[in-house]
């Protein structure tokens, strides 16, 4: 005769709904911002990076230059409040679906061309420069 060992591993009931919450409670509360309210902004000259909400791009501070080697595209956006770690996640977790991949902190690569992300606070407002180079 050989014994059976049943080991039931089944979490508590309220369990699952509290991991529903956790992943995707901020997008389904009431008054909660959703992806969905407003189309996605990018920048002007960087057509795959997105503008992150609240920041505002500055024309007169853009520049592109086409070189053999592959592109080189700056632009600065601004905003009088910025939250950085907000800014970080908004890249973070937004670029790898446009195919860039994070290899340093504001530090993003693709094919053979380089990101780089640089958020400052001057005179009381953010500035983020967004510059895209060959990759070394």
């Amino acid at each position: 005769m050989t014994a059976r060992l049943r080991i039931k591993n089944k979490a508590p009931p309220g369990m699952f709904v509290t991991a529903l919450f956790f992943i995707f409670g901020a997008t389904i509360l009431p008054g909660a911002p959703h992806a969905a309210d407003a189309p996605m902004i990018f920048f002007k000259n960087i057509a795959d990076v997105p503008l992150m909400p609240g920041l505002q791009e500055l024309d007169e501070e853009s520049l592109i230059f086409d070189k053999p080697e592959g592109r080189i595209v700056e632009s600065t956006a601004t905003g009088n409040t910025l939250d950085p770690a907000a800014l970080w996640s908004f890249y973070d977790h937004l670029l790898p679906s446009f195919g860039w991949i994070k290899t340093g902190p504001g530090i993003y690569v693709r094919d053979g061309e380089q990101l780089k992300i640089e958020p400052k606070q001057e005179a009381g407002a953010w500035q983020v420069h967004v510059r895209v180079t060959p990759r070394d």
